[in-house]
């Protein structure tokens, strides 16, 4: 369909009308300067700013070319008007050009004001403005920004900050590590432990004498420190031009309260990178509603290598540790605490994924009715659809109707961002070394934490090696304010640390606290491209019950991660002609010693299939995933007698079992089994069985059982079993246990384990009792 615009024909060519499913914008314009009850006018050009012609629909309405919003969608004074619009996918076509002559485009909006127009307007949000459009694809104008020459931080470059204050921070009894200005730095603090582990010289360990805040509750002043005394103290301290980042190395203050209060506070990450206090990042400056905005991050999505020397800026992380003894699963009330056995373990955790590469991370969007969810439509089309790495299977967890959390139980998350109040954290599992999280909601940056939003810690607790948190109130222009996935996964990927990536992925970051350890780097410093073959992740090879690493058995149901081991969409299990599982599914089939295993599904990221029962125990069993006919490299797995691990209702391997009731039902505490009734579970990996099992088999007629005794405990009391054997209707492979109920045991939910032979099933595993 030709456009109507000659203007814009000569421009570009041939070209067509957007289609409903192009495009998707959100937005918020400022009008700074302009009387109060002034219309706004918002005008959208194709790569010039002449050529704003086209007509849009914004808020449900269609407009002409020309849009105006009255000033009464916010609060007016009389310095200050604000705009919000949202355009929606239109329900029929819209008069703007879209290019499909394979080249990326620019689109602009201009704003303007009829009684000052072109003076003092000022866009400030537009999720985002400009943006390119290639092929009918919106994706942010910001493409990463990647090192010609891929190098990172090292932590001869990395200043460590203890304060002496703090036993968090320089260790008690530790043996010492270093010693400065007279202050011994031991490896039972944080600091101490860091530089140990990172061979951070000594040298680059700088210690000030701060308060400690112990047990600080949410938010009060006391919480904070004062601009003057981190002026005198911390900013106050001359650091050597070859410092390029900084590692914070304590909890607490985590805030910045200022000089001047209609400033507002800052978080501490932010103002000992900026070197400086920053003005104009607060959510009000007087009568003017600023947005919480600051200065641009000059380092955001930068191809620097020193971001100091190029910017003046030392990007800052805190190396953060805290507990919670009170909390309960997935509760946020505290109070937490600073804690260096959870700093520790992420600790180890990096350093040993350090140029590991892992491969088949999952990296998530959460998109729901909560406006901070709008983080999700920005980068979306970017990292979904340019196909960034093979390294990453990336998705958006669809919209729901609430901004309730969504409850994620994946295995090896690369990246998640939160969208709603609260991270659902239990059962979840960041990949090794390298998993990053973030919440856009207001106070998760906020240490030490008590309250009812995802604490930055709890990332960190859940296996993360580094998040990103509001420790202010963020206010507004939220897509500005946190990391962009597709930029942070982007420099990432590229072997860059994760100091560099976060930074490098936030355009105001001045009300946010980056934490956990900013020399983690699990991926190898400018990766080849990787190859259109299958590839298996390091000890993806797991349990697919219980997702633990360790001895598969004989008959085991197992699941392996890793990248293009299989189709796109999900292709699930298929029968043979005699019946049987087939070995194939989606073009996939895992070889096992050479022998195709029974394929239970087949996806990019994971593939499911059953060990086959020749294969011998004792031993060590090569694995290989073959996809379209390419065969991946081998990977090792051990095999023992049994590997017994029970299914849990949300497949993660912890919490609910997959578990019914004697009447039938699916056991719940909504639903709790009586104390001396039958409960059924469902398992994997009890090995050989008395009559042989045949490999893809569903169990009718005849039901082999484990060569192995079986048993279970309740509540940590021994369960009389009715049952012990394959599971009739299921593929052979899968077990059923009848067990009979304690009398004697409590209510609620029971921790319930199962052994074969001498193997006993992964913890945490739950029955629900009356």
């Amino acid at each position: 369909m030709p456009v109507a615009s000659a203007a814009a024909e000569d421009l570009r060519g041939t070209m067509y009308m957007v289609q409903p499913a192009d495009v998707t914008l959100y937005g918020k314009a400022l009008d700074l300067g302009n009387p109060t009850n002034d219309n706004l006018q918002v005008r959208v050009c194709w790569d010039d700013a002449n050529n704003c012609d086209k007509p849009l629909r914004a808020n449900g309405i269609s407009f002409p070319p020309t849009i105006s919003f009255p000033a009464t969608t916010c609060t007016s004074t009389a310095a200050f008007i604000c705009h919000g619009f949202t355009y929606l996918i239109p329900t029929g076509q819209v008069g703007t050009v879209t290019p499909r002559d394979g080249n990326s485009h620019q689109m602009f909006v201009k704003i303007i004001s009829p009684t000052n127009p072109g003076a003092g307007d000022k866009l400030v949000d537009g999720s985002p403005w400009p943006f390119t459009f290639k092929n009918g694809t919106v994706a942010p104008m910001w493409a990463p920004n990647l090192e010609t020459s891929p190098s990172r931080l090292t932590a001869s470059q990395l200043a460590v900050f203890a304060n002496s204050q703090d036993p968090y921070s320089v260790g008690s009894g530790g043996a010492t590590v270093c010693t400065v200005n007279g202050t011994a730095i031991k490896n039972d603090g944080v600091v101490g432990y860091y530089v140990q582990k990172h061979n951070v010289p000594c040298g680059n360990v700088y210690v000030f004498s701060l308060p400690s805040l112990k047990n600080c509750p949410s938010p009060p002043s006391s919480c904070y420190i004062s601009q003057a005394l981190l002026e005198s103290t911390v900013l106050a301290t001359k650091l050597p031009d070859s410092i390029q980042a900084i590692a914070i190395g304590w909890v607490n203050p985590a805030q910045v309260s200022p000089t001047i209060v209609t400033e507002g506070q800052r978080s501490i990450s932010a103002v000992i990178a900026n070197g400086k206090w920053m003005r104009g990042s607060s959510c009000f400056e007087g009568d003017r509603n600023l947005m919480g905005q600051g200065p641009i991050n000059a380092y955001f999505n930068t191809a620097s290598k020193a971001p100091f020397t190029d910017y003046g800026l030392r990007p800052t992380m805190i190396l953060a540790g805290e507990a919670c003894a009170t909390c309960q699963s997935n509760n946020y009330q505290g109070p937490w605490v600073a804690d260096v056995a959870s700093a520790k373990a992420t600790i180890d955790a990096a350093v040993a994924a350090v140029d590991t590469d892992p491969l088949g991370g999952n990296v998530y969007w959460t998109l729901t009715l909560d406006s901070r969810s709008q983080t999700a439509l920005l980068v979306s089309p970017l990292l979904l659809g340019s196909g960034l790495s093979l390294k990453v299977n990336a998705q958006i967890l669809d919209l729901r109707k609430s901004s309730n959390p969504f409850n994620v139980s994946t295995k090896n998350i690369l990246m998640y961002d939160e969208a709603s109040p609260n991270f659902t954290y239990t059962g979840s599992n960041f990949l090794p070394g390298a998993g990053i999280g973030f919440s856009v909601t207001s106070t998760s940056g906020f240490l030490p934490y008590d309250g009812n939003q995802t604490n930055a810690s709890v990332w960190l607790k859940a296996g993360a090696v580094a998040a990103f948190g509001s420790a202010i109130e963020p206010c507004e222009l939220l897509t500005y304010k946190h990391p962009d996935p597709a930029l942070a996964i982007a420099h990432y990927l590229q072997g860059q640390t994760v100091v560099e990536a976060l930074w490098k992925s936030v355009r105001l970051p001045w009300n946010g606290n980056f934490v956990g350890d900013p020399l983690a780097s699990p991926f190898s410093l400018a990766p080849g491209a990787p190859g259109t073959g299958p590839r298996i992740s390091p000890g993806g090879a797991v349990n697919a019950a219980s997702f633990v690493q360790g001895p598969l058995s004989p008959g085991a149901v197992f699941t392996v991660f890793g990248a293009n081991l299989g189709p796109a969409v999900l292709a699930g299990l298929q029968l043979d002609s005699s019946g049987r599982v087939a070995t194939s599914t989606g073009g996939t089939r895992v070889l096992v010693n050479g022998i195709p295993a029974p394929m239970i599904y087949s996806l990019a990221g994971q593939v499911s299939a059953v060990l086959p029962f020749a294969t011998p125990p004792n031993t060590t069993a090569q694995v290989v995933v073959e996809y379209n006919g390419i065969a991946s490299a081998a990977e090792s797995v051990a095999v023992a007698d049994a590997s017994p691990a029970l299914f849990t209702i949300d497949s993660s391997g912890k919490g609910q079992g997959a578990i019914l009731n004697q009447t039938g039902t699916v056991n719940g505490l909504a639903n709790p089994a009586q104390k001396g009734s039958v409960v059924v579970l469902y398992a994997t990996g009890a090995g050989l069985t008395d009559i042989p099992s045949v490999d893809g088999d569903l169990t009718a007629g005849v039901y082999p059982k484990p060569l192995q005794p079986v048993s279970v405990t309740i509540g940590g009391q021994q369960a009389v079993l009715n049952y012990a054997g394959a599971a009739p209707g299921l593929l052979a492979g899968v077990l059923q246990v009848n067990a009979v109920v304690p009398t004697a045991i409590a209510s609620g939910a029971q921790p319930i384990v199962l052994q074969v032979g001498s193997a006993v099933s992964p913890a945490g595993v739950t029955v629900a009792i009356q």
